[in-house]
């Protein structure tokens, strides 16, 4: 079974250069902030909307072999859980 990545993209301008708004707590076992909740609403910071987002799936990006590699996401490829061009 394939894993599949996602992305969230503006349901007007198409960017993902999306903010949402939530409540933190600090997880002192963790030693890091998690999200104890998340709004609903989204704003774009490509176009200034805050209306929908919609999820988008990103395509495989696969080597001379077939085998994948990484994820495309708007230019970069995620390979091994590190960003790159």
């Amino acid at each position: 079974m394939s894993e599949h990545k996602i992305e969230f993209v503006c349901a007007t301008c198409g960017s993902n250069d999306i903010e949402k708004d939530g409540n933190l707590y600090w997880n002192v076992n963790l030693q890091k902030w998690d999200i104890a909740s998340m709004y609903e609403e989204a704003y774009c910071r490509e176009c200034g909307c805050e209306r929908e987002i919609k999820e988008k799936e990103l395509p495989d990006v696969v080597d001379n072999g077939g085998h994948r590699i990484g994820w495309a996401l708007s230019g970069y490829v995620l390979d091994g859980g590190i960003w790159g061009r």
